[in-house]
């Protein structure tokens, strides 16, 4: 594994070891104390603690924790502390007192890094009063919503409702890593981000990885000055691991990146499917905005159950398309068993093969004879991608939407067949049924230019204009989805039943 490099240190070429888990700071807004798990010592320090004890982070150090808090607040912290969830992530522990503020502070609490990590915020008074309810009314109107991009839009329009973000986006990955703004709600004055894509470097792989432990992220002021982590001789030597804290400081390029956009503040919150980061809701205000804790935990049970009804509506529409799918292969499969030719039953299904595996054609090779339909390659032509099939592709089911990256020669093919899905269905030398997608010349709109620049420093400096950048994108089709690929696999394998009988019926 790659070492990392240090937080605030990463170059055009590193970003992706950037240690952002370890910055050595905290938003500004709140307190962090770590706690020794055994004595309840304070061993580090950092943030407002001049504000909700009184005294700078130094005058912390070495102390007990029960100097600080009273007998009350410790004992919930201490129950707190015993429950499952405190090592996953932070639970609140108590509310206390701020001093000469009408105010007070919540209290969360979680293991970390070997240490017991007390937050404190500003338990700033948000509206509705009740937040929870209001979750619920929001659940069922994304519930009442038809298809997966209804419901994103429906779920961008109520997060906005509850949060009061100038602007709210749903923002999908995309199987090349990249990203789409898939919905959005925003102020009106605001130009419209939806349909912008992102390049897969603007959001690196260990920042998706936090993205997975932690379902919200709120930055509620861009403009911050990092608060740095003091601690005792030998404690504060090593950078805390602050993957789980609701104040870990960001990334100066992130930061820049929010500044570059006229973002003053921001929150997120992951959308996760089946263990995977699908995406995420991508919230963002013209000004300073702080959420407290009791709101933001509403609209992360939000964005839990938002994930749920999402991968609800793509498995319902995956199951549609299959089963679909599988009464056409069966159907197929029974005309072939008696005795129809495939060329005949390719011929007579093709619309439907065509509706499940959208294409412009199909080619179907049997032993040297060539017979298209739609937009098809010549036989010339179907007979060189065959030869090349048969020398170079595995004996499964082979896909590209860029054919010409695998077979140079056929760059010349590209308005017929940039993109090829070939299932062999028979032993060497192979038959084939090969579906063919022309190249799509398509303009992808980014959020700025996806090059990052290189400034003195040799540091990334993100985009320093977010006009619609437009990327013409030649000899591609549209990709092949993982749906097309099984479909095609579990055809050939229906296909293969069927031949392998009729040649045991031959041999018999």
């Amino acid at each position: 594994m790659s070492e990392s490099i240090a937080f605030g240190q990463a170059g055009l070429t590193d970003c992706d070891r950037e240690a952002i888990h370890t910055p050595g700071s905290i938003q500004p807004h709140g307190a962090l104390i770590a706690l020794d798990p055994g004595t309840l010592r304070i061993v580090q320090a950092g943030g407002a603690t001049q504000r909700f004890f009184g005294v700078p982070p130094e005058a912390l150090l070495g102390q007990a924790a029960e100097v600080w808090l009273k007998p009350a607040e410790l004992e919930q912290m201490r129950a707190a502390l015993n429950e499952p969830g405190a090592r996953a992530r932070p639970v609140q522990a108590f509310s206390m007192a701020v001093p000469g503020e009408t105010l007070t502070a919540d209290a969360m609490v979680h293991h970390a890094d070997g240490h017991v990590i007390l937050e404190l915020e500003p338990a700033v008074v948000t509206a509705p009063h009740d937040p929870l309810s209001r979750v619920q009314t929001m659940i069922r109107g994304v519930q009442d919503a038809g298809e997966t991009t209804d419901a994103a839009h429906r779920i961008a329009a109520e997060v906005r409702a509850l949060a009061g973000f100038d602007r709210v986006m749903i923002y999908r990955f995309l199987e090349d890593g990249s990203g789409a703004v898939i919905a959005e709600a925003r102020d009106a004055a605001l130009e419209p981000y939806l349909g912008l894509r992102y390049p897969a470097s603007d959001i690196p792989q260990q920042a998706r990885a936090l993205y997975l432990r932690n379902w919200l992220r709120l930055i509620p002021d861009a403009a911050y000055t990092p608060a740095p982590l003091v601690g005792l001789a030998g404690e504060g030597a090593r950078p805390l691991d602050l993957s789980l804290s609701v104040l870990r400081s960001v990334s100066p390029i992130h930061v820049e990146y929010l500044q570059n956009m006229g973002v003053a503040a921001s929150m997120s919150m992951s959308i996760i499917i089946d263990g995977k980061l699908w995406g995420f809701i991508a919230c963002h205000h013209l000004k300073p905005r702080f959420l407290a804790y009791r709101l933001r935990i509403a609209l992360e049970l939000f964005a839990q159950m938002a994930s749920f009804h999402l991968k609800t509506k793509t498995t319902e529409e995956d199951f549609g398309l299959r089963l679909r799918s599988k009464t056409l292969q069966e159907e197929m499969i029974a005309d072939l068993a008696q005795g129809a030719g495939l060329t005949d039953s390719i011929g007579h299904y093709r619309a439907r093969l065509l509706e499940y595996i959208p294409a412009s054609g199909l080619g179907l090779w049997i032993d040297g004879r060539y017979t298209a339909f739609g937009t098809a390659l010549g036989e010339a032509e179907m007979g060189d991608l065959v030869a090349w099939l048969n020398a170079h592709a595995d004996p499964g089911v082979f896909e590209t939407d860029c054919l010409s990256q695998h077979m140079p020669a056929a760059a010349a093919w590209a308005r017929v067949a940039s993109g090829v899905l070939a299932v062999p269905v028979s032993r060497s030398p192979r038959d084939y049924i090969v579906w063919f997608r022309p190249e799509q010349p398509h303009t992808v709109t980014w959020a700025g230019d996806p090059a990052k620049s290189r400034d003195s420093a040799a540091r990334i400096s993100p985009r320093k204009s977010f006009a619609a950048w437009r990327q013409e994108v030649r000899l591609r089709s549209a990709p092949w989805s993982d749906f097309d690929v099984k479909t095609a696999q579990s055809l050939r394998v229906s296909l293969l039943e069927v031949v392998l009988h009729h040649i045991d019926q031959i041999a018999r």
